[in-house]
């Protein structure tokens, strides 16, 4: 049996403040699990669109696999990438619902809503990590949708962490909304820092924003020569994107406990993920009226929950004081990791999906 062919257009930021809020998890990884599966696919990023046709030209592909909820791609060309393979599957890793004062904290996402509804008519599939609009996906009866919850390569999952940890729970990432109440709030003063992004005083950010700058340049004036130029950017964006990825994994160690803060979207976000594959217990943050996400990890034995600060604060006494039930919950956590939620596993239940039209099972 040949093998399946995929176009993977990964959605990528033109620098690096931008970029690094995009999870290596819910983009380049995916070509781990490709690797992983047999697949052959190529790959390109948002950057590489306007060559789009120039790189597939005479191709014929299995699947398209494409983020749409941020890449900029018009309707000319969604149309012709819905040209290029039988099976198109959208990947949306944004909540498509939100309140009013989400909508006011970020007007992108009043948006998102219809643009997202816009390209549904190009594709065949869904992926979506809020489990409440694969619901509202699947009630169309246009097209099949699939909960995506969060997975990390497993080769990024450590058996061994810093034997020397600060005893804190640390967050790492823009403290908006609700965030920066949590971070102020006395209740957790001593007890939850914001730690830096790894990667800052790194050559990695100046790296990856001038390899952008260079490749939109290539792009924009026309230049020859997309087969060796394409191959070349891949090359760098990877290394780029795993190294500062492995900075990323190393920096969860550094505290008793990896803190999920309350987000915008409503589903685990890679740093859950991230952060039980580093080895430490990870306390979220309790996502509202979303029963299968709350079902990933089981509560106090895979992951500890919170709503209010004293709870977290409570939380976070408990790691300090009790190291080996911190240890015990890392440890379960890495164990479901492994199981349920590597990038290898989660690529293969979407295929399976995609040519059984069954659901996968995540606990």
């Amino acid at each position: 049996m040949s093998a399946i062919k995929i176009l993977f257009i990964a959605l990528e930021f033109p620098n690096w403040t931008y970029a690094r809020q995009w999870s290596y998890g819910a983009q380049m990884a995916f070509e781990e699990g490709f690797q992983e599966n047999g697949v052959e696919f190529i790959t390109i990023t948002s950057v590489w669109l306007p060559r789009l046709k120039e790189i597939c030209a005479g191709k014929r592909f299995d699947q398209v696999w494409v983020e749409i909820a941020r890449n900029k791609i018009d309707d000319e060309v969604f149309e012709w990438i819905a040209g290029l393979a039988p099976v198109r599957v959208g990947m949306i890793a944004e909540s498509l619902e939100y309140n009013h004062e989400e909508y006011d904290l970020n007007p992108v996402f009043s948006q998102m809503h219809l643009l997202v509804e816009n390209r549904l008519r190009h594709l065949t599939h869904v992926l979506a990590v809020d489990e409440k609009d694969v619901e509202t996906l699947n009630k169309k009866g246009t097209i099949h949708a699939m909960w995506w919850p969060s997975a990390v390569p497993r080769q990024y999952i450590l058996d061994k962490t810093d034997p020397e940890p600060v005893n804190m729970g640390a967050f790492i990432g823009n403290a908006y909304y609700q965030r920066a109440n949590f971070l102020r709030d006395s209740k957790l003063h001593g007890l939850l820092v914001k730690q830096s992004s790894p990667e800052a005083g790194t050559i990695y950010p100046y790296l990856f924003t001038t390899l952008h700058i260079l490749a939109r340049l290539f792009v924009i004036c026309r230049l020859p020569g997309t087969r060796y130029a394409l191959p070349l950017y891949l090359r760098h964006l990877r290394k780029i994107r795993r190294i500062s990825f492995t900075l990323w994994i190393q920096a969860l160690q550094s505290h008793v406990a990896v803190i999920n803060l309350p987000c915008l979207v409503k589903a685990y976000p890679g740093r859950v993920i991230e952060g039980m594959a580093a080895g430490r217990p990870v306390i979220s943050w309790e996502i509202p009226d979303r029963p299968q996400n709350r079902d990933l990890f089981e509560e106090g034995s895979e992951i500890l929950l919170y709503d209010t600060p004293e709870q977290l604060a409570s939380h976070i006494r408990k790691v300090i004081s009790d190291p080996r039930m911190a240890e015990t919950v890392a440890s379960n956590a890495r164990q479901n990791l492994l199981r349920f939620h590597t990038t290898e596993e989660r690529v293969r239940q979407v295929l399976d999906w995609i040519e059984s039209g069954n659901l996968p099972s995540y606990i």
